[in-house]
């Protein structure tokens, strides 16, 4: 309006009808004008503010609470994994062990670069293909010390129940939660995503939760995230990755441990799928005399990792 002052004259909608003749009643009312608004003889169109759909509001109340959103990064590893690669894991005493305890921790310990990641998003995939998620969900959390200021406890917190619902409507909690904050622009507190953690996992009786790298999170939090997960109830069964340099936190339940090495199967099977998606590589162990090249690398590289 450039700093002016306009004056507003009477604002009407659509037009009444002609009168009627003398002793008649009036004519039928003129055609209504909708959002057109008459100011001082000009039409002006009011347009309507977008109200949200249903999936818009969940996606903001899930955004409001957690801002850390793991999905995408699981989908990530789940597209460079080779496939038949961790299947080792699965037959492991100690995973079926794990699996089948009730609140039991598996501490994974390994060398930098000997692939626990990787088995992380393979048995997150696994679970939740393998496990009703209606009855038994998973959720991960993968940490780097790189982000550690969007990775703090709460916001921790905050992913692992994003995840647990992910197939259902936020609760009217959430939404109440996520109205009170909205309208003065405050954070949610680490209370009331506790409050939503815990009411998200009441209806199971097993809930798996996954923590891959460990030792990037600050060493005087680590006990303290434990402990936050423990007190969600006996339902949690954890698994954690580390390197070996990290000692097991305090636990009230089962402790099982399992090192993680690099297996000649997966590394095999990584090579041969690094050959098909390389031009030189794939056309140099196509050759007639250099036939045995891939068996060369996968023992190289074998070698290698078991000196680790």
């Amino acid at each position: 309006m450039d700093g002016k002052t306009v004056n507003i004259g009477p604002i009407y909608g659509g037009q009444g009808g002609t009168g009627g003749a003398g002793g008649q009643s009036g004519g039928a009312g003129g055609v209504g004008q909708g959002n057109t608004l008459h100011i001082n003889g000009e039409s002006v169109k009011i347009v309507n503010f977008h109200e949200d759909t249903e999936n818009e509001y969940q996606t903001k109340i899930r955004n409001k609470i957690s801002p850390l959103n793991v999905f995408p990064q699981q989908q990530a590893l789940t597209m460079t994994r080779v496939s038949d690669t961790g299947e080792w894991l699965l037959e492991s005493i100690e995973f079926q062990e794990w699996k089948s305890s009730p609140g039991a921790v598996l501490w994974c310990y390994g060398n930098l670069g000997v692939g626990k990641t990787m088995l992380v998003s393979f048995l997150v995939d696994y679970l939740r293909i393998e496990e009703d998620q209606s009855v038994a969900p998973v959720a991960c959390l993968y940490l780097d010390h790189r982000q550690e200021e969007t990775q703090k406890l709460p916001s921790l917190l905050a992913a692992l129940w994003r995840q647990f619902i992910f197939r259902k409507e936020a609760s009217a909690k959430a939404k109440k939660i996520y109205e009170e904050h909205s309208r003065i622009g405050t954070q949610v507190s680490k209370a009331q995503i506790f409050d939503l953690l815990q009411e998200a996992i009441a209806p199971f009786s097993k809930v798996y939760v996954m923590i891959d790298g460990l030792n990037e999170f600050p060493i005087n939090s680590r006990q303290t995230l434990i402990n936050d997960l423990q007190s969600l109830g006996p339902s949690i069964n954890l698994l954690i990755t580390a390197q070996p340099q990290v000692e097991a936190l305090d636990w009230n339940g089962p402790l099982i441990y399992l090192e993680i090495q690099a297996s000649p199967v997966d590394i095999n099977n990584y090579i041969k799928a690094w050959i098909q998606v390389s031009d030189n590589l794939r056309k140099q162990s196509m050759a007639e005399q250099d036939s045995q090249l891939e068996n060369k690398i996968c023992i190289a590289i074998t070698n290698e990792a078991q000196e680790m």
